[in-house]
């Protein structure tokens, strides 16, 4: 069978294929892999749900080898990014898989971000829902957690996986938490890192959810950013409450990013603005994608004049406008202005050019990429 090999100390194994599980989930199909991984009672049989062999997987999580690096984000700093090479990344994967089933089964009210959409499902979870949930209170509170992955550490994933969610042998759950974690916490970069930190904070937004219950407030996490909002002030000392509620969990807020809005003043969830009304994006995405689709414009004009082939990329730039455009689609309202604006403005450029008109290479936008996200 084909597969993928592995190479350490001259020893060489291969990984088989066809184990990789990529499929539309199912309620029935959810509850089938859900139950699949419960039933682990050991290591080996682990290695059969996964088909890989075993010595192998000892041998990726007794020596995890990543790729480290820091990308640049929009506030001048740097995310390090931790990226598993590929045999250890296909094993997390397969895990993901399964993990998300059990999530899915076990998810609270309160979380809407790391997760699978089923078939069927009558409540959907994604950043368009969270922010939803917030429309029409004056009051909110926004906080995001410091690190998030890299607060869950080694032994909050092995309790996991032997009392909190499941109650596997050690030897089973120490394999599992080696092969999910790096440097002794969740790898910014592993597939496992999302659903493991959405299972570790299960307790968090329990917490939460009932304290907010207590105070009629809403309360949602999507991934590390999490919200509260009510039609009553929030007070500076249910403000202190909800720090104390947190506090025996040991994990850590971003305090430039924690902040209470009053009534008057503009109220954003993962980036999208929520009004009394409705859930909008920020005028500055609209804009911004607007100047990428005019630039994009122009630099197919160019390969379009010179007959140059497209160059891969221009093919990556195209796709990541066209998933800017994608994300207001989602978002907006089909009759919204804004996007009719948007798509107008990217059908023009797929027109053929007038080839009578001169055009020029400055400021073609080659060293200035599509950067804006919005989350």
């Amino acid at each position: 069978m084909p597969g993928y090999r592995y190479e350490s100390d001259g020893e060489e194994i291969s990984i088989a294929r066809g184990h990789t599980i990529d499929m539309k989930y199912t309620r029935k199909r959810v509850n089938w892999l859900a139950r699949q991984f419960g039933q682990l009672t050991d290591p080996a049989s682990l290695s059969q749900l996964l088909g890989v062999q075993l010595h192998l997987l000892q041998l990726l999580a007794l020596q995890p080898r990543y790729n480290t690096f820091r990308v640049p984000k929009k506030n001048g700093t740097f995310r390090l990014i931790e990226d598993p090479e590929p045999h250890l990344k296909q094993v997390q994967k397969r895990l993901n898989t399964y993990l998300q089933c059990v999530y899915y089964l076990r998810r609270t009210p309160a979380t809407y971000g790391f997760q699978i959409s089923v078939d069927g499902d009558n409540d959907p979870r994604n950043i368009l829902t969270n922010a939803r949930r917030h429309v029409g209170n004056p009051w909110m509170l926004n906080a995001d957690f410091l690190d998030f992955f890299h607060q869950v550490n080694y032994d909050w994933v092995y309790r996991l996986f032997t009392r909190e969610v499941f109650t596997f042998e050690p030897d089973l759950a120490e394999l599992l938490a080696k092969l999910t974690t790096y440097g002794g916490r969740l790898a910014m970069g592993a597939p496992t890192s999302p659903v493991l930190s959405n299972l570790a904070t299960m307790p968090v937004d329990d917490a939460l959810t009932e304290l907010a219950r207590s105070y009629d407030w809403t309360y949602t996490r999507f991934a590390d950013d999490l919200t509260v909002s009510a039609q009553a002030c929030i007070a500076p000392a249910q403000v202190q409450e909800f720090l104390n509620t947190i506090a025996p969990f040991g994990l850590a807020f971003n305090e430039a990013k924690f902040a209470v809005r009053s009534p008057a003043m503009p109220k954003t969830v993962t980036g999208l603005v929520v009004t009394a009304q409705d859930v909008q994006l920020p005028a500055s995405f609209v804009t911004d994608t607007l100047t990428e689709i005019e630039k994009l414009g122009h630099l197919l004009e160019i390969h379009y004049r010179s007959g140059r082939p497209v160059t891969r990329w221009l093919e990556q730039y195209q796709q990541q406008v066209e998933g800017q455009l994608a994300f207001a689609e989602f978002i907006l309202d089909d009759a919204d202005s804004q996007l009719h604006s948007l798509r107008a403005a990217f059908v023009r450029i797929q027109q053929t050019p007038d080839l009578g008109e001169p055009v020029s290479w400055i400021n073609a936008a080659y060293l200035e990429p599509a950067s804006h996200t919005l989350y």
